[in-house]
């Protein structure tokens, strides 16, 4: 299956779309998506892995999930 290409803005989007489907998470939590070498991967301040600890389970999940199906369009 190819990955469907989208800029780091649209992918920050539509994570911050899905994790606001959880209740864990909360809606001020910033994030980043970075390119990295396995494709790209979320930043966020290092507080909030200990602020929101089920959060950080959740990112890790959506992460998963989402770099299944979308990968980073060149700059």
């Amino acid at each position: 299956m190819k990955k469907k290409r989208v800029s780091s803005t649209e992918l920050a989007h539509i994570f911050s779309e899905r994790l606001k489907d959880f209740d864990d998470c909360s809606p001020r939590i910033t994030i980043a998506i970075v390119p990295s070498k396995s494709g790209w991967e979320i930043l966020r301040y290092r507080w909030a892995r200990f602020r929101y600890p089920t959060c950080q389970k959740r990112i890790e999940k959506v992460q998963a999930e989402l770099s299944k199906i979308y990968a980073l369009a060149p700059d």
